[in-house]
């Protein structure tokens, strides 16, 4: 066995084995593990941060209907050796019983009954299977390797099954253990799929003192569910010191910024380019200061198509996403909850929202709702969400109109709501906005419809905010304006690189929107200085402007122009640069 180097003086281990009134840390996945095998006791008060629910909610576990019943039968041990032959007939009867309601179209909790299953039996058949798991061939140190891997494999699998149905058969016993008159009108903690039973619950938490949960997003629903005495307190917070600019006419989905579909990826790649323009543009406005200035939030793989894609951000100050000491990456969506890298981080750009299929949120709801006497309503399978309309709250007053997905069902509707809003409040919140001052305000780009408690100041469509990210702005944004069109040609290549002939692109494109040109030329302030540079192996010599932020123009220029071998202040030259269509 080998032993962490770290575990000797490691704290966390540490207050495992002590015994005396302490403050002990632990985590989630503690509040669901019966305290006979918990190395926290939970008895005393219990301070939990964020909400547990995810710890405690069961899906994506199921069985073969062949294992809940063989026609050739099965034998099982059993701890009464002189009823060994009457225990065995009535496994494989109640377990046929079983399967033949599961075959059923709709099963539901009465149709068990009419079986013939009950509560005690179904907790005979759960102890039944979970004998199975515990037994079998001990490995010994002796054993030649190749046996003893064989005997482990074996026991894997066999426990695998055996503790699923022990679980199928716990569930249907904690359902049939209700009152007749509050079964629900379907199996909810389950479905059947072809041959396959799909398992969908949850844990109780295992709490036995005094509670406090901390959490800003919280479900009061969903909370109760687990803790029906639950008592919620609000301390409303109020954040000032921040200027929120949110997409309304997309919510922004997975498949519009991450590589998936094929035929897509090209159309992703693209949206997830202007994304990184806008990171860099908005990056452009800290000048010369050093740090984080920009924090982007995206789904993971499209952050991390982002980072291999345009490895320039960094350089500019922008993050997306972040390396972990274990090697895996943090900052994307589902990965931001208590961390507090970005307290003091200028710019939040916010791309997309997390929203799984409709099938998988419902999945969820009936997990979490799985005992839950309330009928639930579902969509058709391959329906996607409808959308309802909600209003934004403006920060002058008044309210924009979106149409934000949403779910028919109210409890569906309460787990998509956590899963999609919640977690976007959450992200947003990464900036601490209610810590910030006046002379630390944030500001986000919100690019999602979906409707969050915050008052938004400006609102935009998706191809409005972009417009921002055009071939001109991006030449003021990356601070290097060549005056010769093959040069502009190349500090926009990703906007025209792909053309048969980029310098007739770049100069067609200019040459349509003259007077913003002019404009730009009389944008360019002291900060803007002109150098007269040469690429290695040309002849001709190029005029380029340089904005006083880069503390090192040369690099700047050699960035995006390649290796040069002469680059000299051009003096004089500004107002000619401006004359000829140019800062």
């Amino acid at each position: 066995m080998e032993e962490c180097e770290h575990f000797a003086a490691c704290r966390y281990q540490a207050q495992r084995a002590d015994d005396s009134p302490a403050v002990r840390v632990g985590s989630h996945a503690h509040l669901g593990l019966p305290q006979e095998v918990n190395s926290i006791r939970l008895d005393a008060l219990t301070v939990v941060d964020e909400s547990p629910v995810d710890t405690l909610v069961r899906v994506g576990s199921a069985v073969k209907l062949d294992d809940v019943w063989r026609a050739e039968g099965r034998q099982v041990v059993t701890r009464r050796p002189s009823a060994h032959v009457e225990d065995n007939a009535d496994f494989n009867d109640w377990s046929l019983m079983l399967r033949e309601v599961l075959e059923q179209p709709d099963p539901t909790p009465a149709m068990l009954r009419e079986a013939g299953l009950d509560a005690g039996r179904c907790k005979r058949m759960a102890g039944w299977w979970f004998d199975p798991a515990r037994m079998g061939e001990e490995v010994t140190p002796a054993m030649p390797t190749a046996r003893k891997e064989e005997i482990i494999k074996g026991r894997m699998q066999t426990a695998r099954i055996a503790l699923r149905m022990a679980r199928l058969w716990k569930l249907l016993e904690e359902l049939l253990a209700l009152p007749a008159g509050d079964d629900l009108g379907e199996l909810r903690c389950l479905r059947v799929r072809k041959n396959t039973v799909e398992l969908a619950y949850s844990k109780e938490a295992k709490i036995g003192g005094p509670l406090l949960i901390l959490d800003g997003t919280a479900d009061d629903e969903i909370l109760r569910r687990f803790w029906p005495d639950i008592e919620i307190v609000r301390i409303r917070v109020r954040p000032e010191h921040y200027h929120l600019i949110q997409v309304t006419d997309r919510a922004v989905s997975m498949a519009m910024l991450a590589d998936g579909d094929p035929s897509e990826a090209a159309r992703a790649a693209g949206h997830r380019a202007e994304v990184a323009r806008l990171a860099e543009g908005e990056a452009a406005r800290f000048g010369a200061a050093g740090g984080t200035k920009v924090a982007v939030f995206t789904f993971k793989s499209a952050a991390e198509a982002i980072r291999r894609d345009h490895g320039h951000l960094p350089d500019l100050g922008v993050e997306c996403g972040f390396p972990r000491p274990d090697g895996k990456s943090a900052g994307h969506f589902g990965a931001v909850r208590g961390l507090d890298r970005w307290r003091d981080v200028p710019t939040a750009i916010v791309a997309g929202r997390l929203r799984p299929s409709p099938g998988d949120v419902e999945r969820q709801a009936r997990a979490i709702f799985w005992k839950d006497v309330r009928p639930m309503e579902y969509l058709p399978a391959g329906e996607n969400l409808p959308t309802v309309t909600e209003y934004l709250a403006m920060a002058g007053g008044g309210s924009v109109a979106v149409e934000a997905e949403s779910h028919p069902d109210p409890l569906v509707r309460r787990v998509l709501d956590q899963i999609c809003r919640a977690d976007l409040e959450q992200t947003v919140h990464r900036l601490r906005l209610v810590r910030r001052t006046a002379d630390n305000p944030a500001r986000v780009l919100l690019l999602t419809n979906v409707v969050l408690p915050l008052a938004v100041h400006e609102t935009v469509t998706w191809d409005g905010i972009m417009g921002r990210t055009d071939p001109l702005a991006m030449l003021l944004a990356r601070g290097v304006f060549p005056e010769g069109w093959p040069a502009r040609a190349k500090v926009l290549a990703d906007f025209f690189g792909g053309a048969d002939h980029p310098c007739d692109a770049a100069r067609q494109w200019f040459r349509r929107r003259e007077e913003a040109l002019l404009l730009a030329a009389k944008m360019v302030g002291e900060r803007w200085t002109a150098y007269l540079c040469r690429a290695v192996g040309a002849r001709a010599r190029e005029t380029v402007q340089v904005d006083g932020r880069h503390a090192d123009p040369r690099a700047a220029v050699e960035a995006f122009l390649g290796p040069l071998d002469v680059f000299v202040p051009a003096a004089g030259r500004d107002s000619e640069a401006a004359s000829r269509g140019g800062p």
